[in-house]
C-alpha cells in the first residue's frame, strides 16, 4: 500500500470520526496536532504513513483493516466516476439531439458534484461539452471561452492528455473559425490537432474528423494538392471511418476531381456517396452530394442531368439541418439557368442566394453569390450593375482573406476595364500580381491562369462542404 492510497482515506476517516461523535480536538496528541488531522481529512497536505495509522487506531480501525478500506474506497470512486462519465455522455447526447439549453443546466449540476468530490480530471471534459452546447446555440464567443478553458486545464495536467479533449477543442475552434469565414485559422487549428492527437487515446473518431476538416479548409484555400494528398491517405483506411466522415470524403473527392477536369470521376464518386447517404438517411450530406453531382454535369455540358440534380436536392431542402447548404444549390441552379440563356430566372435565383448568404453570415457563399450575380448581369449587358456586384464580392474576399477568390475576381475586373478605363485596369492587374505572389508564398495556387481560359476557371464554383459534428 503506498502513501497515495493512504492519503485518499481522509474522507473515510472523517466519516468514521463523526460517527463516533469525536471532535478533532478529542483526537489530538503529541505528534498529532489539530492542523495535521485537519490536513489529513481535507487532503490539503500530505500526512506521514505512521500518523495515518495512528489516527485510524484512535477510531477503532487497525493497520490490517486499512488495505480493505483502500480497496473499498477505490471501488466506490471508480463506480462513482463511471456514473459521472455516463451522465456526461448522456448530456452530450442531449445537447446534440434535444436541447442545448437544458443540457447546460444539467452540466452545471454535474460540475458542482465533480468539484465537491474533487474529480478534477473531469473538469476539462465538462468545459469541452459546455463549448459544444454554445456552438449548437451558435454563440461563438461563449463556445470559444469554454474550449480555451478546457485546453488551459489540460495544459496544467499533461497526464490527462490521452483523453484527446484538447484535440477536440482544437477541432471545434476550427469549426468556429470556418463559420466565421477565417479559413486560414481553421486550417492551422486542425493541423495542430492532427499533430498532437493520441491515436491510442480516447475519442478516436476525432482523428478522422480532423483529417477531413483539413481537406475541406485546404480545398477552400485552393491548396488543392494538399487536400488531394490528405484525402488519398484517408481512403487507405476507410473500414475504420464512420459514415458521416465517409460521406464528406465522397463529396470532397468529387469536388477535387471537378477541379482537375476529371468530371466522369467526379460523377462516379458523387453518385456512390448519394447512395450511401440515402441508405443512412443523411439529408445534409445527400444535399451536398446532389449539388456537387449537378456541378459535375454542368462541366460535362449535360444540363438536363444537372437540373435533375439541383431540383432533387431542392425537394428535401426543408429536412436539412445546416440551412446554409441550400445557398450553394441556389447559386448552381442560377448558373445553370444562365448557361441555358434564362437570364431573368437566373437573376432571381442569384439575388435570393445573395440575401440568404448575407442573413446566414456565410462570407464565402456571399462572395460566390455576388460573383455569380455579376456574371448574370454582365451576360444581360448590364455592365455597371455587374461591376458593382463584382466589387461587393471583392470587398468580402478581401475582408476574409479569400486570396484565391480575390485573385480570380481582380483578373475578371482587369479584363472588364481593359478597353474603357486603363487606370482601373492597371490597378487590378497590379492587385492580381500581388495576390498571385501571396498565394505562392502561402503554398496555395501554383500557376497563373492564362487569359483564354479565364472565363471557364472563374465559373467553377464547387459545393461548400462543412466538417461533421464531433
Amino acid at each position: 500500500m503506498d502513501e497515495h492510497d493512504l492519503n485518499r482515506l481522509g474522507s473515510l476517516f472523517r466519516t468514521r470520526r463523526e460517527q463516533l461523535a469525536y471532535k478533532i480536538e478529542d483526537l489530538a496528541e503529541d505528534g498529532l496536532s489539530i492542523s495535521t488531522i485537519s490536513n489529513f481529512e481535507t487532503g490539503k497536505k500530505k500526512v506521514k504513513r505512521n500518523k495515518i495509522i495512528r489516527l485510524f487506531e484512535k477510531v477503532g480501525i487497525t493497520y490490517k483493516q486499512i488495505p480493505s478500506l483502500v480497496r473499498e474506497e477505490k471501488k466506490k470512486i471508480d463506480q462513482d466516476r463511471r456514473l459521472i462519465h455516463l451522465h456526461l455522455l448522456a448530456i452530450e447526447n442531449h445537447i446534440q439531439f434535444v436541447c442545448p439549453t437544458q443540457g447546460l443546466k444539467q452540466l452545471k449540476e454535474v460540475k458542482r458534484l465533480v468539484q465537491a468530490k474533487k474529480y478534477e480530471e473531469l473538469l476539462p471534459t465538462i468545459e469541452y461539452i459546455a463549448g459544444k452546447a454554445y456552438y449548437k446555440k451558435e454563440n461563438w464567443t461563449k463556445a470559444k471561452d469554454h474550449y480555451y478553458k478546457s485546453m488551459q486545464l489540460l495544459e496544467t495536467h499533461p497526464d490527462w492528455s490521452k483523453s484527446n479533449v484538447y484535440e477536440g477543442c482544437l477541432y471545434e475552434l476550427a469549426r468556429i473559425a470556418f463559420r466565421e469565414s477565417d479559413m486560414v485559422s481553421a486550417l492551422k487549428l486542425v493541423e495542430q490537432g492532427i499533430q498532437a492527437f493520441h491515436k491510442d487515446g480516447e475519442r478516436s473518431y476525432l482523428y478522422d474528423q480532423l483529417m477531413i476538416s483539413k481537406v475541406i479548409y485546404a480545398e477552400i484555400l485552393e491548396r488543392n494538392e494538399d487536400a488531394f494528398d490528405t484525402l488519398s491517405e484517408m481512403w487507405q483506411d476507410t473500414d475504420k471511418i464512420d459514415t458521416e466522415v465517409l460521406l464528406n470524403m465522397y463529396q470532397l473527392q468529387a469536388t477535387l476531381y471537378i477541379k482537375r477536369s476529371r468530371y466522369e470521376n467526379a460523377v462516379q464518386y458523387a453518385q456512390t456517396g448519394i447512395d450511401i447517404a440515402r441508405r443512412n438517411r443523411n439529408y445534409d450530406r445527400s444535399f451536398e452530394l446532389w449539388t456537387t453531382l449537378g456541378s459535375a454535369y454542368i462541366h460535362l455540358d449535360e444540363l438536363t442531368e444537372a437540373k435533375i440534380c439541383f431540383e432533387s436536392a431542392s425537394q428535401f431542402e426543408h429536412k436539412i439541418q445546416r440551412k446554409f447548404l441550400s445557398i450553394q444549390n441556389l447559386i448552381e441552379l442560377g448558373l445553370l439557368h444562365l448557361k441555358e440563356g434564362n437570364e431573368r430566372v437566373a437573376q432571381t435565383l442569384l439575388e435570393e442566394a445573395v440575401k440568404k448568404a448575407a442573413k446566414a453570415k456565410e462570407a464565402l457563399l456571399h462572395f460566390k453569390a455576388f460573383d455569380a450575380l455579376g456574371d448574370c448581369l454582365l451576360q444581360q449587358q448590364k455592365a455597371l450593375d455587374a461591376v458593382k456586384r463584382y466589387e461587393q464580392a471583392l470587398s468580402i474576399a478581401h475582408q476574409h482573406a479569400f486570396l484565391s477568390q480575390e485573385k480570380q475576381l481582380t483578373l475578371k475586373l482587369a479584363q472588364h476595364y481593359e478597353k474603357n478605363d486603363l487606370t482601373k485596369h492597371s490597378k487590378y492587374c497590379a492587385q492580381y500580381y500581388r495576390l498571385s505572389v501571396q498565394l505562392l508564398d502561402k503554398g496555395g495556387e501554383t500557376s497563373v491562369v492564362a487569359p483564354d481560359v479565364i472565363q471557364s476557371t472563374l465559373t467553377e464554383r464547387q459545393a461548400a462542404g462543412d466538417p461533421p459534428d464531433s
